[in-house]
């Protein structure tokens, strides 16, 4: 029976019907692939104007370079987790667009590791709080536990975990 190739050929063409190949996510055309090609050979030729234009781009959207350097973090630690821009926006949202430690409303919110990446924390927005600068740098590495923080960040965390409240409604 399987030594006939008419048989073969029509088992082999339903399967292809019924198991079709999953299409590529990215399919490059031929003219992309150039271009591609000739970008990367133009950085290659010019390393100080990549960095210029780099830093230039860096400069103009901060939110992304933060992330992208959390995301290296979370990497080099083997931690699990990622989270996107919108998500970031949220959170700071939910916080009110204030600092998780001293609560003063910012523009400059980095993120911060509520539990630190050295210390088994993940790169999940559910680890991931708004600070300030300041506060970002004084916590640094430290467990939550050992961190001195002030008395209305730890409403604050009460009203965000406990009650589930919006955080405008404490002043």
């Amino acid at each position: 029976m399987f030594d006939d190739p008419k048989i073969i050929a029509d088992i082999l063409h339903r399967l292809r019907v019924l198991n079709p190949k999953p299409k590529p996510k990215y399919n490059p055309t031929p003219s992309r692939l150039r271009a591609s090609l000739s970008t990367k050979e133009w950085a290659k030729r010019n390393p100080e104007r990549r960095r210029l234009l780099v830093k230039r781009y860096e400069k103009r959207k901060p939110e992304l370079k933060q992330a992208r350097k959390a995301k290296y973090r979370s990497r080099l630690r083997n931690a699990g987790g990622s989270f996107t821009h919108e998500q970031w926006e949220e959170r700071k949202k939910e916080f009110g667009n204030r600092c998780a430690y001293c609560g003063k409303k910012s523009k400059l919110l980095t993120p911060d590791h509520y539990i630190p990446l050295s210390k088994g924390g993940t790169n999940y927005i559910d680890n991931i709080v708004p600070a300030c600068p300041q506060c970002n740098r004084t916590k640094w590495n430290k467990d939550p536990s050992k961190f001195d923080f002030p008395r209305k960040t730890q409403m604050l965390f009460s009203i965000l975990y406990k009650d589930k409240k919006d955080i405008n409604e404490i002043e």
